[in-house]
């Protein structure tokens, strides 16, 4: 058998430089394709090095009707993965070649958006009104505090570090960790990114109405014509391949020299030439990951973690600035769960679940049984899933986060149970009367995945490695455990990004990854926030609305008080009414010690010290100076619907009380001013 690496290596007739691609996720995929489209590089000098005997990494889906289907996970989209829609452009539809993979996926959605009539059930089968988050008022304080925490302060804490136990009883708890698998000891760091990259999909999050899928599974819908366009473009992809070691050249600067590997039990070692670049898929999500059947629970396997793993315990252990493996995959009780892919003949099932969601199947997005123990979590994927799958067969899926407790009615852990006990336990949930039909009619493959969720554990900075490390000439790290500020793992778009990151920086480009995408900017997500949920306090402060003047209305003490912030919230739907209605609300401004606060350290610092108010502002209309109330800047940033067209010296009547609640009225307090009403507030702890 002819060695790619080898050949790729040797081949003195190219004098373009060589690219070797460790892993054949979807990180590399997309570094191999940024290659070729954005740094010109032919096809023929990558070479991508993949240990397992099957391509696409975690993207993974196989099998047939007769064998049973089986995915170990889905992953979801939304509109704003624009790395992810900018790479798909340029891959042709396997269904429709003059169609491209982005656009198909946009078209799908366009014909089978979610809309979500059943995201939670209780414990007695019955449909929650899961529009309702149940958030109490110490639930939006507290996230408004977390969204508001600069991320160096959250190093090593988890999420339960930042909630009183009673915010994991919500709604939008039990919507929020089944749709992105957050669990409470998970990294606070991580939660608070997801509150900030997601805010746009408050207003729907009950629908999933903004959640994006692919036409079939993502190893059919992306890796299977990613794959045909690199092979086409000439890119060579060798499985059973284990890349064990980088050899890196001696001095200041990280310089991959050669690349050790072993092959049919043979180890071997290729030079890298000085025009070289090496990109490593560090670490791996669906390690060690083992199946179970219909009639057998999946085994755990807590040995050895796979190569992608040990190559980078090797790296780190080189040099410093590489990161720490052992934060990510030492800890498996806190990042495994189970999932388990369901296969049959007989539509009943489908036809049960339709009339009891309210939803077409593929138009329904996830149901969580919240009360359940193993938090259950199925969910009726447009038929068919699979690519080749016949019209007769119908595929659907499910997920426990909690696979080691009890089960409510089977009696033992789920990760003891067969695939067929799995399924019952989700058919008593439901209280369907033909359950021993579905039970004898179906396949169920269970997964036991061991490091799942592992890159949300709890981390600090410089856990992950820089996608380029500094003083590297070479070498970047790609996939979810490299380091990209802002944006979020356990995403396809997390992986695409870091793969144009390393591109883009090892050549030099000009054109570099579209930024991340902070709908905490964007004032009318904002308002559409407000609906559901809290939006983040550092985004108030930073959008320009009008040139009114304020007031301020002082912080005080209120004993007994718990919390280290007290926030009241704007209500979207009177602003938005008022803005509409009537021209001259200028906005919001956070202020302490009576200036505008710009950065998120002094935001922090003021509102934990009490400083912190939130600036209420009239009009702008025409006014003296001599009329400016003390401490108001007029150059402060404001939040706030600032109407088109105003004439200056309007005085249209100002809108009476746009915020949310007071909360001296709900303590019975004495009632602030008039102007006091439109200034949200912060309050100190009590002493």
């Amino acid at each position: 058998m002819v060695d790619a690496v080898d050949a790729a290596s040797s081949n003195e007739q190219s004098a373009g430089a060589k690219a070797y691609l460790v892993g054949s996720g979807i990180a590399s995929l997309s570094a191999a394709a940024f290659l070729i489209r954005e740094g010109g590089f032919a096809g023929a000098d990558i070479v991508i090095l993949e240990e397992q005997d099957r391509e696409g990494g975690s993207l993974d889906a196989a099998g047939s009707p007769e064998t049973g289907y089986t995915m170990r996970g889905g992953r979801m989209f939304e509109v704003h993965f624009d790395c992810t829609y900018d790479l798909l452009s340029s891959i042709p539809s396997l269904d429709d070649p003059a169609k491209s993979v982005t656009e198909d996926t946009f078209a799908f959605h366009e014909d089978f958006a979610w809309n979500d009539h059943a995201r939670l059930i209780d414990a007695a089968g019955k449909v929650i009104d899961a529009h309702s988050m149940t958030f109490s008022e110490r639930d939006r304080l507290e996230l408004v505090k977390c969204v508001a925490t600069p991320e160096e302060l959250l190093d090593g804490k988890r999420i339960r570090d930042c909630f009183h136990e009673e915010f994991f009883t919500t709604n939008f708890w039990a919507m929020w960790c089944t749709t992105f698998a957050f669990e409470p000891w998970h990294s606070a760091i991580e939660f608070r990114r997801y509150l900030n990259r997601f805010v746009h999909l408050f207003k729907t999050f009950d629908t999933m109405s903004g959640i994006y899928r692919t036409r079939f599974n993502q190893f059919d819908s992306i890796v299977r014509p990613l794959l045909k366009w690199l092979t086409d473009q000439g890119v060579t992809l060798q499985l059973g391949t284990r890349v064990t070691d980088l050899r890196l050249a001696g001095g200041d600067d990280l310089t991959v020299e050669a690349i050790t590997y072993e092959r049919d039990g043979t180890a071997q070692e290729v030079t890298v030439g000085p025009d070289d670049l090496v990109m490593v898929t560090n670490g791996s999500m669906t390690a060690n990951s083992t199946l179970g059947s219909t009639t057998t629970a999946p085994v755990l396997d807590t040995t050895t973690p796979s190569g992608s793993w040990q190559l980078w315990e090797t790296l780190a252990a080189k040099r410093p600035g590489l990161g720490d493996p052992s934060v990510f995959d030492s800890s498996v009780a806190d990042s495994k769960w189970e999932s388990f892919t369901v296969t049959t003949k007989d539509p009943i099932f489908f036809t049960l679940m339709e009339e009891f969601s309210g939803s077409e199947a593929g138009k329904g997005g996830l149901i969580t049984f919240k009360d359940s123990n193993w938090l259950l979590t199925i969910v009726l994927n447009h038929q068919p899933h699979f690519r080749e799958q016949p019209a007769d067969t119908f595929v659907w899926w499910g997920y426990a986060l909690f696979p080691d407790k009890e089960g409510d009615f089977v009696g033992k852990p789920m990760s003891q149970c067969t695939g067929r006990e799995i399924l019952d336990e989700v058919l008593q949930h439901l209280r369907f009367d033909k359950s021993e039909q579905i039970l004898d009619g179906s396949i169920v493959i269970p997964a036991m995945m061991p490091y799942i969720t592992s890159q949300f554990l709890v981390r600090k900075a410089g856990d992950r490695p820089q996608v380029v490390p500094d003083g590297s000439t070479n070498l970047a790290f790609i996939g979810q455990y490299a380091e990209v500020p802002d944006d979020v793992v356990f995403t396809v778009e997390y992986s695409v990004r870091t793969a144009w990151t390393a591109v883009a920086t090892l050549l030099g480009l000009d054109r570099q990854p579209p930024p991340v995408y902070k709908g905490q900017h964007d004032p009318k997500v904002l308002v559409d926030a407000e609906d559901r949920g809290p939006a983040p306090i550092d985004a108030y402060r930073r959008v320009r609305a009008g040139s009114g003047r304020g007031v301020v209305e002082e912080p005080r003490q209120d004993a007994g008080q718990s919390l280290g912030v007290r926030v009241r919230l704007l209500q979207p739907k009177k602003l938005r009414s008022h803005a509409r209605e009537r021209r001259g609300i200028g906005g919001l401004t956070f202020v302490g010690g009576g200036r505008a606060l710009e950065r998120d350290e002094e935001l922090v610092r003021a509102a934990l010290e009490g400083e912190l108010v939130l600036q209420a502002f009239e009009a702008p209309a025409r006014r003296s100076d001599a009329e400016e109330p003390e401490g108001c800047p007029s150059d402060a940033h404001h939040v706030g619907d600032h109407a088109s067209g105003e004439e200056e010296g309007d005085e249209t009547e100002q809108p009476r009380g746009f915020g949310e609640r007071d909360l001296h009225e709900e303590q019975g307090a004495e009632q602030p001013s008039e102007l006091g009403r439109r200034a949200a507030r912060v309050e100190p702890r009590a002493a």
